[in-house]
């Protein structure tokens, strides 16, 4: 009964929203900018092959024992 009740209800609500009609008139004058992005480097960054190892070596990991 329950079900019966969901299914009527969720018809229902189907039915109320789809009847409406949504009308989007708005025109709008604004200019489209052109945004153009340039990748660049990061001028602090260097590469340390062991940073991963410091990472894990600061949680513990490999654990000798």
């Amino acid at each position: 009964m329950d079900a019966v009740l969901y299914i009527v209800f969720v018809l229902g609500l189907y039915m109320y929203y789809s009847s409406k009609k949504v009308t989007t008139s708005k025109k709008t004058t604004e200019e489209i900018e052109d945004i153009t992005r340039v990748a660049k480097l990061n001028d602090t960054f260097y590469e340390d092959p062991n940073a991963f190892m410091k990472i894990a070596n600061a949680l513990g990991f490999p654990r000798r024992e």
